[in-house]
C-alpha cells in the first residue's frame, strides 16, 4: 500500500479510537465522559476536511508531590481497526484545560507500533500545577491531537461540545477535618431558702363577744348572651404559575447548498435562556426531514456545530432543530427550521 493512503487510513482509525480506553481504571482514578467535535486541519493529505464527533472517556489522576500537583489524563490501550501490517507512528496530544478555574495545559507524545488486533497505548496527557487543595476542580477544554507518519503529518482540532466539571481526588493529601465547636455547660442557678413568718405575741383581756355576720343575699347569675358566628374571612386564591416562554434559539448554515458527495454543510445552533436567573435544561433534536442527525444535552447555554449527511438527495430538505425542555421548566418547546438545496 501507498504510504499516503496508509497515512490516511491509519489517521481515520486513530480518530476513531482515541481517547476510548479500553482497560478499566484504577480506585484512585477519577472517569469522565466528555464529548468533542473535530476537524482535520486540510493538507497535501487531507484535501477534503470532514467534521466528525469524537466521545471521550478519559481517565484523571492527581497526584501530590511537596507543594506541586502532577495531574495526568490517561486515554487508554484501544485496538485500532483496520490495520493489517505493523505501522509505527509518532502520536502528540495536548489539552487545554481549567483546573479550579486557572488555565492548566496538559500534554503527552508517544511513538507507538500499531499492531492488528493488538491494544495500543495512547499518549498521557500530563501537567503539573502548585496547589495546597486536597481536590482538583477540572474543566476540559481544546483539544489538538497530531499523528506523524514518515514525512506526513495530519492535525486534528477538536472543540468540547459539552464541558462539564470533574473533581478530582489528590492522591497522597487528606482534607482537613473541621474541629467542633465547644458546647458551653450551664451553670446552675441557687434556689433562694424561704424567710420564716415571725408568730403574733398572744394578747390578753376579755375575749370579745362574735357578732353574727349578715346573711349575704345570693347574687343572681347573669345569662350569657348568644354570640353570633363570626364571618369568616375571604381566603385569597393563589396566583397561577406563569406560562413557560420560549428560549433564545438560533439556526444557521455554513452554505445554503451542497452537492451530493462533497463537503456538507454545517448546521450552527445556538441556545440560551430568557428568563432572568433560568438556565434552560433539556435536550436539542436535529432533524433533516423526519430523519433524526444529532442530539445534544442542555444544561445551561449551549453552542455547537454539526455537520449534516453528506449523501443527501437532490432537492430541498428542511433542517428542523428544536429544543425540548425538562418538565416542570419555566421554558416551552422552542423550534427552528432553515432550508438546504442539494445538487448533484
Amino acid at each position: 500500500m501507498h504510504p499516503r493512503r496508509i497515512a490516511l487510513t491509519t489517521t481515520a482509525a486513530l480518530a476513531a479510537a482515541l481517547l476510548v480506553p479500553g482497560t478499566t481504571a484504577s480506585l484512585a482514578a477519577t472517569p469522565a465522559s466528555l464529548s468533542y467535535t473535530c476537524v482535520p486541519v486540510a493538507s497535501a493529505i487531507v484535501t477534503d476536511p470532514t467534521e466528525f464527533e469524537m466521545p471521550v472517556e478519559a481517565v484523571l489522576e492527581a497526584t501530590a508531590e511537596g507543594e506541586q500537583v502532577n495531574l495526568s489524563m490517561s486515554t487508554g490501550r484501544p485496538v485500532i481497526p483496520g490495520i493489517t501490517s505493523d505501522l509505527t507512528v509518532t502520536m502528540t496530544s495536548a489539552m487545554d484545560a481549567s483546573v479550579d478555574g486557572a488555565a492548566v495545559r496538559l500534554a503527552g507524545s508517544r511513538t507507538v507500533t500499531i499492531r492488528p488486533d493488538t491494544p495500543t497505548d495512547l499518549p498521557v496527557l500530563q501537567a503539573s500545577l502548585p496547589t495546597p487543595e486536597a481536590t482538583l476542580t477540572f474543566t476540559p477544554g481544546p483539544l489538538t491531537v497530531q499523528f506523524t507518519y514518515l514525512l506526513w503529518t495530519v492535525v486534528i482540532n477538536c472543540e468540547a461540545a459539552s464541558t462539564p466539571t470533574v473533581t478530582v481526588p489528590v492522591d497522597g493529601r487528606t482534607a482537613p477535618t473541621p474541629t467542633p465547636t465547644p458546647v458551653p455547660t450551664p451553670t446552675p442557678t441557687p434556689t433562694p431558702e424561704p424567710t420564716p413568718e415571725p408568730t403574733p405575741a398572744p394578747t390578753s383581756g376579755p375575749a370579745p363577744t362574735a357578732t353574727p355576720s349578715p346573711t349575704a343575699a345570693p347574687t343572681p347569675t347573669p345569662t350569657d348572651a348568644p354570640t353570633s358566628d363570626p364571618t369568616p374571612a375571604p381566603t385569597a386564591a393563589p396566583s397561577p404559575a406563569p406560562a413557560p416562554v420560549k428560549a433564545g434559539l438560533t439556526v444557521r448554515l455554513t452554505k445554503k447548498k451542497q452537492r451530493v458527495g462533497k463537503a456538507p454543510a454545517k448546521v450552527r445552533v445556538r441556545l440560551k435562556g430568557t428568563v432572568s436567573g433560568v438556565a434552560p435544561a433539556g435536550k436539542v433534536v436535529v432533524k433533516v426531514g423526519r430523519k433524526v442527525v444529532g442530539r445534544r444535552t442542555v444544561t445551561g447555554k449551549l453552542t455547537f456545530a454539526l455537520a449534516l449527511p453528506r449523501k443527501l438527495k437532490p432537492g430541498r430538505h428542511t433542517v428542523v432543530v428544536t429544543y425540548v425542555p425538562t418538565q416542570g421548566s419555566a421554558y416551552a418547546r422552542t423550534t427552528a427550521k432553515v432550508t438546504l438545496r442539494v445538487r448533484r
